[in-house]
């Protein structure tokens, strides 16, 4: 016969358990939500958050959400501060020191902006984030 502490305690499990279940609940019909109006690199990073928590989850290690706040880089909010100071992409590009294409892709949510960036775009990126500091939009709290 189970004892009224081992009842006590399986109930307790099965509530943080289905506790846990609308914790995701709520975050998958947010990502399900927001999903759609991804580019198809935010989709790529997307679902590779999403696979490194399903891993963590795996190993009974769910994952504390709670105080992490992820910078995000908001191509629609650079494109905006360019067009208040009515630049254009190439004018943006000289002072960035990189082509009128790259500022475009950029502004379209194609390039991805990254302080890890490595390569031809290392150095565009870093100018092109303190351009977008200078004129007021700091996404990555830099």
């Amino acid at each position: 016969m189970e004892s009224r502490l081992q009842n006590k305690l399986r109930r307790a499990d099965k509530k943080i358990l289905d506790a846990q279940r609308d914790y995701v609940e709520v975050y998958l019909k947010e990502i399900r939500e927001k999903y759609v109006s991804l580019t198809i690199e935010e989709r790529k990073e997307l679902i590779k958050g999403l696979e490194l928590i399903i891993k963590g989850i795996e190993l009974r290690r769910f994952p504390d959400f709670s105080n992490i706040e992820i910078p995000v880089f908001d191509y629609k909010e650079a494109k905006m501060v360019r067009e208040k100071l009515r630049l254009t992409q190439p004018q943006v590009a000289d002072i960035c020191g990189c082509s009128q294409q790259y500022i475009s892709a950029v502004e379209r949510g194609e390039a991805s902006i990254s302080l890890k960036s490595k390569g031809k775009h290392r150095e565009a990126n870093r100018k092109y984030l303190e351009f977008l500091k200078a004129k007021g939009y700091n996404p990555f709290k830099l």
